[in-house]
């Protein structure tokens, strides 16, 4: 209350005569600092110049180091002065198998069987495979197993020695044992009679007949893999060409082949697995002969198939 008295007796001091005394004014006291509340400044202001100078900082940092990063001169490489070596290496050719031939009109290719002479020795590669899938290490269209069948060297395309490759001896009615002789006067092959046919086999297959009649003759590798001969009645005597588009009809008859074997024609499945051969003056029987691999991933006999097929014969 002292204060407040002194500070009237100012004024009316200082409304009566502007000239106050200093010795009054040295009385008047003034309330300490520390007493005053501050008034708080804005941050929030300064904080965002602040984060935004740090970004703008980084990206400028970051676009400096990509550019050095991209822009900086390349450094030449030395220049060789050897020519690139070139591949040399001849990979293995694929042994030549003539495919069926084939047409897009109902007019097959006859093919005509003969069994009279061995073929020249053909260009073949060794350690390929076989037409059938299986390994050939000597090129002789003889798969593995079949030269352990007949006693052949799988190493060597003709075993005795006489020009012709193995395969081809045998599919022309020779062994691959000793020159010029016959299959017949070997112990390669065992002929089997039917009523009305007969075929050879090889001596160490075994033979199912499984019915009666023998309709169905089955000649079973010791794989599992056989040869079956079957007699199917062919009830209309319808022709062989309309009896085939007929009994399988998901098979186009344009991409089979026309044959003569021996005394009897036919047609060949287009996948080479099968016959299907009548006696030219009697339609009205079919000789089916297939080969089944057994479901093997591969045809380990398909010479030994091809073989007995170009010995099959009707009976006069």
């Amino acid at each position: 209350m002292a204060f407040l008295s002194k500070k009237k007796k100012l004024k009316k001091l200082q409304a009566q005569d502007q000239t106050v005394d200093p010795a009054l004014v040295e009385q008047i006291h003034v309330m300490p600092q520390r007493f005053y509340v501050k008034t708080k400044k804005q941050r929030f202001g300064v904080i965002l110049v602040v984060v935004l100078g740090i970004l703008i900082i980084g990206g400028l940092a970051g676009f400096a180091y990509y550019l050095n990063q991209n822009l900086a001169p390349l450094s030449p490489q030395p220049v060789s002065n050897q020519s690139p070596t070139a591949d040399t290496t001849t990979p293995p050719l694929a042994p030549v198998v003539t495919a069926p031939a084939t047409s897009t009109s109902s007019t097959n290719t006859s093919v005509s069987i003969d069994l009279n002479q061995p073929t020249t020795t053909p260009t073949t590669t060794p350690g390929t495979t076989s037409p059938g899938g299986s390994i050939d290490l000597d090129g002789d269209q003889l798969t593995s197993v079949e030269e352990s069948l007949y006693g052949t060297n799988p190493t060597r395309a003709d075993t005795d020695g006489d020009t012709f490759l193995d395969g081809p001896e045998l599919l022309n009615g020779f062994s691959p044992l000793g020159a010029g002789q016959r299959i017949g006067d070997t112990s390669l092959f065992t002929s089997y009679g039917h009523p009305d046919y007969s075929i050879i086999y090889p001596s160490a297959w075994q033979v199912q007949e499984r019915d009666a009649e023998k309709r169905e003759v089955l000649f079973v590798s010791d794989l599992g893999e056989f040869v079956e001969v079957l007699v199917i009645p062919n009830i209309n005597n319808l022709p062989l060409d309309e009896w085939f588009s007929q009994t399988l009809p998901g098979v186009s008859f344009a991409d089979a082949t026309l044959v003569t074997i021996n005394n009897t024609t036919g047609i060949r499945h287009p996948d080479g697995l099968s016959y299907y051969l009548v006696s030219p003056n009697n339609v009205s029987t079919i000789y089916f002969i297939l080969y089944n691999n057994a479901g093997a991933v591969d045809e380990h006999f398909l010479t030994t198939f091809n073989v007995m097929v170009k010995n099959f014969f009707l009976t006069p």
